[in-house]
Parts: C-alpha cells; structure tokens; sequence
C-alpha cells in the first residue's frame, strides 16, 4: 500500500518522522521533519488534511486511547515542545512547554486525562491535559528518555532510558518504586501485557520480563 497525496507521494514520505494509527486503524498520522501532520485515509490510501503547527521535525506521535477523544493527538517536537490536536477543529489548541530538549516519547493515560513525556534533557514530565500543567518532573534518569508506558490498571509509570535502566514510578505519590540493573545498551521499548502484570523491555542487544 502506498499513500498517495496527488502525486506527491515521494515529497511527503521522504520527510516522515513519526507516525501513529487511530483507535480504529481506519486512519494514520504522520509527522514530518518540517513540523507539520498529514493525515491519511486507509481505506482511500488518501491524504486527508494537512496541518502545521512545530517549526522543526515532529519525533513523536500519540492518538488518544478513547473512542470519545479519537479525533485528538498529542505530538512531541525537536523544538522541545509537545501540541494537542483537534483533528475536527483542524488545528492545534494547546502547547505545552517545560523540557529544555527534544520530546522522544508521549504516552497518554488510559483516561485520557493525563500524559507523560520523556525527552533529551533525561526528563519525564507528567501532566493534565484538562488544564495544560505540568503535574510532576521525575529527574533519575541520567541519560535522555527514549520510552515510556502507563500500566492499563494501576496508576504507575514505566520509562527507558539511554542510561541502560528502567524505571517504575508510583502517580499517586510521585516517588520511585524501584530501577532495574543497568543493561549493556540502551532501553529502546516499553510494554504491558493487556493484564498489566508483566512489563516487557527491550534494548539493543537483548528482551526481558
């Protein structure tokens, strides 16, 4: 399957740097190295709209978790900021701003009322969506952040990171749970499994439980 946007099919992939599917997987959002999002139809391979909103490449794109809220997404920029957007609306409607560095990772609770965002400065930063602030900064890792993932049943957060360590935050009193041994490599990916009972990581070299 190629996405085509009238014969500009070349232009628009070669500047693609994140992409993520709705809920449904009916459409995918793609984040180009210009700032801005282009949105697809799968069933037409079509692009949708186009809209602008970071001045440098977006490295990260999250779509919400719930049906009610599928026409929203966050995006996280090389220009350390992270946007909501209203796809209906066609355009962005918030920004928030407290990393000093690229956003690597968005992950958005299953709630839909908070995210975290882990970034270049060795940040992850959680915060309400509803009223746009920043929550709580957790500040242990010592290295950028490259991925994290909230548990689908408790309030707690997992996060890699390039300093070679997991970590599992405690959201309801902002400490930490506990870190794993370093790795030989970096975390590149975080997972649940659906029962939130085991976490899956993977860095460089090797998977683990």
């Amino acid at each position: 399957m190629t996405l085509s946007s009238q014969g500009a099919t070349a232009n628009v992939i070669s500047e693609i740097s994140a992409i993520s599917f709705n809920m449904n997987e009916t459409e995918v959002v793609s984040g180009t190295n210009r700032g801005s999002i282009s949105v697809w139809d799968i069933n037409s391979q079509k692009l949708i709209t186009t809209l602008k909103g970071h001045s440098v490449a977006i490295n990260t794109i999250a779509h919400f978790p719930s049906p009610t809220q599928e026409h929203l997404l966050l995006t996280g920029s090389y220009d350390s900021s992270v946007k909501l957007w209203d796809l209906r609306q066609k355009q962005t409607v918030s920004s928030f701003r407290g990393h000093d560095m690229q956003v690597n990772c968005l992950e958005i609770t299953p709630d839909g009322k908070w995210f975290a965002s882990g970034a270049q400065d060795s940040l992850v930063k959680l915060w309400d969506i509803g009223s746009g602030k920043s929550i709580y900064t957790f500040n242990l890792h010592e290295a950028p952040v490259t991925c994290l993932k909230f548990n689908p049943y408790e309030l707690t957060l997992a996060t890699g990171s390039a300093d070679k360590t997991v970590k599992y935050w405690d959201l309801e009193k902002f400490g930490l749970i506990c870190s794993t041994k370093p790795e030989a490599t970096g975390i590149q990916s975080l997972s649940f499994d659906p029962d939130g009972k085991f976490l899956f990581t993977a860095a460089q070299d090797a998977m683990r439980v």
